[in-house]
């Protein structure tokens, strides 16, 4: 399980990405594009490996916001209640994915390559098998022993 400590690559280049930015005036529509095709490709990157903390989460998410607003990734004063600047265009909102269900989402296709299309491997055979048979993988513990 990662820690804040192990994310903190991830929050240095986002920062990095927003130093590089704040001296130039962009507008909300500008800010908004560089968040989506940039800054979540980064989280993306991420998300597509590990299972990310909340904490994480929340942290990615308070310099998406700041950005947003303001400019920086220092969080300002938003204007808009973040979970309705993460609905779909089509239900008011400007179309930034959630972060926590994106990395939910990422993890599940992942775990689908391996449960489901490595299903020949004897390894998974076993883990399916023995580990999580009548579980569910998202409340599965791992033990660090095991």
């Amino acid at each position: 399980m990662l820690t804040i400590s192990d994310c903190q690559p991830l929050l240095i280049k986002i920062d990095s990405r927003i130093k590089g930015w704040e001296g130039i005036q962009l507008l909300f529509a500008g800010r908004l594009q560089l968040i989506k095709s940039v800054l979540l490709a980064l989280n993306i990157y991420w998300a597509m490996a590990f299972i990310l903390p909340k904490r994480v989460v929340k942290e990615v998410e308070k310099r998406l916001r700041g950005f947003l607003w303001e400019g920086h990734s220092n969080e300002g004063y938003p204007k808009v209640a973040w979970n309705l600047v993460c609905r779909p265009f089509e239900e008011g909102g400007q179309g930034i994915r959630d972060l926590h269900a994106l990395n939910r989402a990422l993890m599940s296709r992942h775990l689908w390559n391996v449960i489901i299309v490595s299903s020949t491997s004897i390894w998974v055979t076993w883990i399916v098998h023995h580990r999580l048979r009548d579980k569910s993988t998202w409340t599965f513990n791992v033990n660090r022993g095991s």
